[in-house]
């Protein structure tokens, strides 16, 4: 079965909503519950840490859950080596304060991308519809936070940022996925605009 893992081990200081943005709720529904109806097809591991008992709570008879109990002292990429421990091959890599509309993902690796429309972006370098590189001066593509690869690449990651650890194994095809990242009460309001 395919594999996907949904990085949620964080606290999400800027929303000022103590809670693990996962949770977060627009509309009746939780960012986690918009990844989990789009991944159908995957075994989901959920990386956990700050309030786990309340995404486990809620979803721990759909979930599996990896635990990062050192959330306060890794990143993202931190959290990942913990899946690398336990994981292994190609996997689908979520960041847990996307917002997903209904979608599928190929099988083949790739670096996912929205139109930019985030407050403190990463933007991908593409050319012939490659990933040749990620950068903070704007382009036309904006890392969404989703990528198709091996886990194996974050096995000894503890501070790293996701796409720093991609772009070794750069270039890959980018992927345009219909998201959007929810990390500040700004981006809250706009989500009940852009989610149906």
């Amino acid at each position: 079965m395919k594999k996907a893992i949904i990085a949620a081990a964080g606290r999400g200081t800027r929303s000022g909503l103590n809670m693990p943005k996962c949770l977060y709720e627009i509309k009746g529904k939780t960012i986690l519950q918009s990844q989990i109806d789009c991944l159908k097809d995957y075994e989901i591991y959920v990386i956990v840490g700050y309030e786990k008992d309340q995404i486990l709570k809620r979803y721990g008879n759909i979930i599996r859950p990896i635990v990062n109990d050192e959330y306060c002292n890794t990143n993202t990429a931190g959290s990942l080596a913990k899946a690398a421990e336990v994981l292994t091959g190609s996997v689908l890599i979520l960041d847990g304060d996307v917002w997903l509309r209904p979608t599928s993902f190929p099988d083949y690796d790739f670096v996912g991308y929205t139109e930019p429309k985030s407050e403190m972006p990463v933007y991908i370098r593409e050319k012939n519809g490659l990933a040749r590189g990620f950068t903070k001066d704007k382009t036309h593509l904006e890392w969404c936070g989703i990528t198709k690869c091996n886990i194996e690449l974050f096995k000894y990651c503890k501070n790293e940022y996701i796409y720093n650890v991609l772009e070794p194994v750069l270039p890959l095809p980018t992927l345009r996925i219909d998201c959007l990242e929810i990390d500040t009460p700004e981006d809250m309001k706009a989500a009940q605009h852009w989610i149906t």
